[in-house]
This record gives structure tokens, sequence and C-alpha cells, in this order.
């Protein structure tokens, strides 16, 4: 066989093959139908409810564009910065919380969380 023979017949092959493929395609991504989402009945095909309100005096819960602010990013950088400067080693040979006197480090930790982080 000549090489411009099995340069046809590879051709033919790839051919054949992206021709095949596109049917595959088109038959089983949406069986030939073009599928169009007019933007004016945008919402009775997926319809979104109103946002719910997060805003919560009580609990003194806000909009998280709240916590964008300078003044709730400086608390956030106290309480957090408080909550690493407590040394918190732990060692894999520990033993029970009750008897090992390492795990006394954690006492101070969790004050520190009570004080800066108490709704948690």
């Amino acid at each position: 066989m000549t090489v411009s023979k099995v340069t046809f017949k590879a051709a033919a092959f790839l051919f054949v093959l992206v021709i095949l493929l596109h049917q595959a395609v088109n038959s089983f991504g949406n069986s030939g139908r073009t599928v169009r989402v007019h933007h004016e009945r945008l919402e009775s095909w997926c319809p979104i409810p109103e946002p719910l309100s997060v805003i919560d005096p009580v609990n003194d819960l806000r909009p998280c564009s709240d916590f964008a602010k300078h003044e709730a990013i400086d608390i956030q950088v106290q309480r957090l910065s408080a909550a690493v400067r407590v040394a918190t080693e732990n060692w894999d040979d520990n033993g029970d919380v009750d008897v090992d006197p390492r795990w006394g480090v954690f006492d101070e930790f969790h004050r520190v969380l009570r004080v800066h982080f108490p709704k948690v």
C-alpha cells in the first residue's frame, strides 16, 4: 500500500468519525431541538423567591455587607489576634484531658473564645 492510499483511508476514517460524533452529540444533547430562554419569561421559567432578611437586632445578626466596613474588620482582627496569641501546643502522646497537665493550655484559649466570641 502506498503512502497516499494510507493517508486517504486515514482521512476518510476521521471524516466518518467526525460525522458520527456530530450526530451523536446532536441527538444525545438536545434531541435536535434548540433550547432558547427568553428573558421576558425568565421569571415564569425559574421563579426566584424574595431574599430572606437576616437582620435580627435581638441576636445581633447583620447583613454581610456590614462586615466589609473598616470598623467591623478592625473588630475581627482584634478577636482573631487574641485567639492566635494563646499558646495551644498539642502533642501526639497527650494523655487523658483530666489527667495530662499539658491540656491546661486550652483553658486560657476557652476563656479567650468566651470573651471575644460570646455568641458561639
